[in-house]
C-alpha cells in the first residue's frame, strides 16, 4: 500500500517525495520479488566475499620520560621530556575481485545501463608495518600563585581506522554515468603531526578561571579519501572507452593549522541568590589550510577548497551550570562552523563534501539521592537541530539528518 506523511521534513525548503509505500504481507513481498527475478529464495542473505574482511593490527610501544622540577629566578618551572617509541603491524585477509567485462544492456545509444560480469573471487592477505619515534616535552612555569605559563611539543600520531584498512571493495557498475569502485587501503600509514602549544592560565580565588592558548600543527601526513577517473580497460559502442571512478583512502602530504583557545569559567557565588550557578565558555579559531592538496579536476566542480578536512574555522560552547549540595543542573550549546568533510567523496562520486554549520543545545541534571546512589536525567539536541551536508556548493544538498531529541533517565550506584 501506500501511505501519505504531509509534514514530513515540512521545515525545509524545496518539494520532496511524501509518499511511501508499505508493506503488509511480507512473505508475500519476498516471494513475488523471487518470482520477478527467478530467485526462489531472494530473501535469503547471500554473502559477498569481496565486500568481507578480516583486519589484525598489533602495536608494541616503549616510552622513557625524565621530569624536571627546579626555579627560574624565584618561579618555579616544572615539566618532563620524553620520547615514544611504537612498531604498529597490519595484515588485512579478504578476497578480490576483477570484472570481466562490460556490455550495454540495450542497443539504444542513449541508454546508460550496463550488463556487468566479474571473475572468480581470489583469497588476498595484505601485510603492512611500520616505526614511530614520538618525542614530547611540558613545560610548566609559575609566574604567581594564580598565574600559569605553559608549553608543549609534540609530535603525535593517529593511526587509519580499521576499516580504512579494508581490503573490501564495492562496485556500482550498472550505469555508465555511475561505474565507479571503492575500496580500503591495507598500507596506509597515521596522520603524522607536529604540534606546538602555549598558552597563559589564571586561576581566581573563587575558582574562576581565565586562559589563552595559542596552537601550530603542522601535518606531515594526512589521509584524505581521493577519487580518481581511469580507464577502466572497456570500449562501449557508440561512446567508446568507459571510464571509472576509484575511490579510496590515501597518505598524502597535510597541511598547517594555527589558532587560539580561549576559556574561562565564572561562578555567581558573590550574589546570595546566585549561590551555585556559574558559566562557561570557550571559543577556538583555526586558521586551517592545505597548500598540498591535489586541485580537483573532476567535471561539475565549481567551487574546490584548499582547507583541510575536519577543521571549522569558528567553534565555540556556552555553558550554564548549577552546582550546590545533592544537585547538579548543565545547560549547554556548541557550535561549529561550516567544514570540508572530504575533498573527494565518495558518496558524491568525487565532489567535495562540506558539512553545513551546526548548533545543539543540550540539558544534563543529577541528583545524589545517597553518597552511593546517583539520579541522572540527559536531554542531549533538545532543540531537534538537522545535519545537512552539501556537495561543492550550498545549493547542491546531499543529506538532511534530523537525528530527534533524545531523553535518558539513569540511575547510578556504587558499592
Amino acid at each position: 500500500g501506500v501511505t501519505s506523511v504531509d509534514n514530513f521534513l515540512s521545515s525545509e525548503a524545496g518539494d520532496f517525495p511524501r509518499q511511501f509505500v508499505f508493506i503488509e504481507d511480507f512473505d508475500a513481498y519476498f516471494k513475488a520479488i523471487g518470482d520477478l527475478n527467478g530467485v526462489p529464495n531472494w530473501q535469503v542473505p547471500v554473502l559477498t566475499p569481496r565486500a568481507s574482511s578480516v583486519t589484525k593490527e598489533e602495536v608494541y610501544g616503549a616510552y622513557i620520560q625524565a621530569n624536571i622540577r627546579t626555579e627560574i629566578g624565584d618561579m618555579p618551572f616544572s615539566g618532563n621530556i620524553g620520547v615514544r617509541i611504537a612498531r604498529t603491524s597490519t595484515s588485512a585477509s579478504g578476497f578480490s575481485q576483477s570484472i570481466q567485462d562490460v556490455v550495454r544492456a540495450t542497443a539504444n545509444p542513449a541508454a546508460t545501463a550496463l550488463i556487468t560480469t566479474f571473475n572468480t573471487e581470489a583469497a588476498v592477505t595484505i601485510d603492512n608495518s611500520y616505526w614511530n619515534v614520538l618525542p614530547s616535552l611540558n613545560f610548566v612555569l609559575e609566574m604567581r600563585d594564580d598565574l600559569f605559563l605553559r608549553f608543549a611539543a609534540a609530535q603525535t600520531i593517529t593511526r587509519p581506522t580499521i576499516s580504512d584498512l579494508s581490503v573490501a571493495e564495492s562496485f556500482q557498475t550498472s550505469n555508465i554515468e555511475t561505474f565507479s569502485v571503492t575500496s580500503g587501503n591495507p598500507l596506509l600509514t597515521p596522520y603524522k603531526v607536529n604540534q606546538v602549544d602555549i598558552g597563559l592560565e589564571y586561576y581566581g580565588e573563587s575558582g574562576d578561571t581565565l586562559s589563552a592558548t595559542f596552537f601550530y600543527k603542522g601535518i606531515n601526513t594526512f589521509i584524505s579519501e581521493a577519487t580518481v577517473l581511469e580507464d577502466s580497460g572497456f570500449t562501449l559502442p557508440f561512446t567508446g572507452s568507459l571510464e571509472q571512478a576509484r575511490t579510496s583512502q590515501q597518505n598524502r602530504d597535510g597541511g598547517r593549522v594555527l589558532g587560539l583557545e580561549l576559556a574561562a569559567t565564572h561562578y555567581l557565588d558573590y550574589i546570595s541568590a546566585l549561590e551555585g550557578f556559574g558559566i562557561q565558555a570557550n571559543y577556538t579559531y583555526a586558521n586551517a589550510s592545505d597548500d598540498n592538496a591535489p586541485q580537483v579536476v573532476l567535471p561539475l566542480v565549481t567551487a574546490a577548497s584548499l582547507a583541510v578536512e575536519g577543521f571549522a574555522k569558528h567553534t565555540f560552547n556556552l555553558i550554564g551550570f548549577y552546582d550546590k549540595g545533592p544537585l547538579q543542573l548543565r545547560l549547554a550549546y556548541n557550535w561549529r562552523d561550516t567544514f570540508l568533510l572530504s575533498r573527494q567523496g565518495a558518496r558524491s562520486f568525487g565532489l567535495p563534501e562540506h558539512s553545513s554549520s551546526f548548533g545543539q543545545l543540550d540539558f544534563s541534571a543529577s541528583y545524589n539521592i545517597t553518597d552511593n546512589l546517583v539520579a541522572t536525567v540527559e536531554g542531549i539536541n533538545i532543540t531537534n537541530q538537522r545535519l545537512l551536508r552539501f556537495e561543492d556548493i550550498r545549493e547542491r544538498v546531499s543529506l538532511i539528518q534530523y537525528t530527534g531529541r533524545r531523553i535518558r533517565v539513569g540511575v547510578r550506584a556504587s558499592f
